[in-house]
Order: C-alpha cells, then structure tokens, then sequence
C-alpha cells in the first residue's frame, strides 16, 4: 500500500500542477507556500503513523534528525522545480523525461560510488533510457 500510496502521490503532482495553471499558463498561487504545505503534511502524516507503531519507539535524537535534512531540503528544491518546468513542458513529457532521473542515479552509483552494476541492472537502466527516448519523440 505505501508504494502505491508513492505511485499515486509521485504521477498526481504534475497533472494536478498542470491543472491549476490559468488560460496563460501561469500559477495564481505561490509554489513554495504550496510546496511547505505538502511537506508539512507529509511531516505530519509520517508522525501520527509513527505515533501508532505497537513497538516501543526510539527517543528523538536532534543530531540523528539532522542527517535527514538534507534528503529533505533536496526533495524541498526538487518538488519546487517540478511548477518551474511545468511552465515549459505539459505533464506527459515531463513524466517521461522525470524518468531519466532513474538513468542519472544508475550511472552516477557507478561513476560516484565506483560500484559496478549487475548485467540485469544495466539492463534495466538501458531499457528505461530507451523506452524514454522512444516515449518522448512519440510524443512529440
């Protein structure tokens, strides 16, 4: 249910950025207010479904929390980009080209990290590289 709930969540943001664009194209609301309150909510949801864990929690390390912020203020710049280029492209070839970001971790997780892949992973990356390719000139 979590990765659906993802899925739902991830492939809803652009239509729905798209969908709330004026006759012009442009935004009648700030996009970083509407950026913090999703992220608020997120925080929220993520501490009442902590709060109903059965097993006895950890106690709130600030050092520990500080490690995810930074993934946090990435996602912040990321998700604020997301109504920037949206102003550029429709919400298909946005979905299809947000894909290459798959492609880019692959090959940086074997640039950055010096770790080879397995042939299947490889694959995988080539086939969504491709696939991508082909998705967007159809598009197009």
């Amino acid at each position: 249910p979590y990765v659906l709930a993802g899925v739902v969540l991830m492939t809803l943001q652009p239509m729905l950025v798209t969908f709330s664009q004026n006759e012009q194209g442009k935004l009648e609301y700030n996009p970083v207010s509407s950026t913090l309150l999703s992220e608020v909510g997120k925080l929220a949801l993520s501490a009442a479904l902590l709060r109903m864990q059965p097993v006895p929690r950890p106690s709130f390390d600030p050092l520990e929390a500080m490690h995810f912020a930074v993934p946090a203020a990435i996602y912040f710049v990321n998700n604020n980009l997301v109504f920037w280029i949206l102003t550029y492209v429709n919400a298909t070839t946005f979905q299809l080209l947000s894909q290459l970001k798959t492609v880019f971790t692959g090959l940086l997780f074997r640039a950055v990290l010096g770790r080879r892949l397995t042939a299947m992973q490889s694959i995988a990356i080539w086939q969504l590289a491709a696939g991508t390719a082909v998705s967007n000139i159809h598009c197009e």
